[in-house]
């Protein structure tokens, strides 16, 4: 098996930094900020599974064991979609 060709970098594309809040202030004046809100739902909506019901119940939690529980079902997905959790390690 051979190596892979080399990449050549094309001399008319630079590199550049990209730093979102930065973007988002660029875009704001290019567009006003109902233009970057309606581009933005647009470009959202596709990746949203339950458009409407993200956080629409908030669910308070204190002390060190209701974060743990939290933490530990949010990434086996076992927390509905619609829910918010505000935590707090102060019992």
């Amino acid at each position: 098996m051979g190596r892979a060709p080399a990449r050549r970098r094309s001399s008319r594309v630079q590199p550049a930094f990209f730093f979102a809040p930065t973007q988002i202030q660029k875009r704001t004046k290019d567009w006003g900020s109902d233009g970057l809100q309606e581009r933005y739902g647009r470009g959202v909506a596709p990746f949203s599974s339950t458009p409407r019901r993200i956080a629409s119940h908030v669910v308070h939690g204190q002390g060190q064991a209701a974060v743990e529980r939290v933490y530990g079902e949010t990434p086996g997905g076992k927390n509905e979609a619609y829910e918010g959790h505000i935590l707090s390690l102060w019992d």
